[in-house]
């Protein structure tokens, strides 16, 4: 086997190498893809079962609310004063621990949002960059192939 050969067959194999460099690129950018898309899923889930605990908190506060008043009311005092002001901060403490679990579950989405964003940015970057090497690869392939046909 002479030195041609030898050169177009090592072109070959780069060829070769190179497309599996594409392919992988191509495979690891799916892969980061596939997380990112996860990853917005869960938070699409956080702020959906924070907004479940906010409503959650305002029945069991308007539970609570309605069985002191019961109990007010059996115990003959009127709604005015000390226990209106009991009632009024019993349902202004649930209004705002019901807001704070939404605005936790809207930041949590945030979060795996911009953690999504982090991935696919990743992925687009390797598969640009193995997509970039693999055609270097395959160029100088070509290249040790075309020297090869001339030796």
């Amino acid at each position: 086997m002479g030195a041609g050969a030898a050169q177009i067959g090592g072109g070959a194999l780069k060829i070769g190498a190179g497309m599996w460099q594409i392919r992988a690129g191509r495979e690891q950018k799916a892969a980061y893809y596939q997380s990112a898309q996860i990853l917005k899923s869960e938070g699409l889930l956080a702020a959906t079962q924070a907004l479940n605990v906010g409503t959650i908190m305002r029945e069991e506060g308007a539970a609570f609310i309605g069985t002191q008043k019961v109990a007010y009311a059996k115990s003959g005092v009127m709604l005015e004063g000390s226990p209106l002001a009991v009632l009024v901060e019993t349902a202004t403490q649930t209004e705002r621990d019901a807001m704070l679990a939404r605005e936790e579950g809207k930041l949590e989405q945030i979060r795996y949002a911009q953690q999504a964003d982090i991935e696919r940015k990743t992925g687009h970057s390797i598969g640009t960059a193995a997509t970039a090497q693999g055609f270097s690869t395959i160029v100088g392939g070509g290249t040790d192939m075309m020297g090869g046909m001339s030796a």
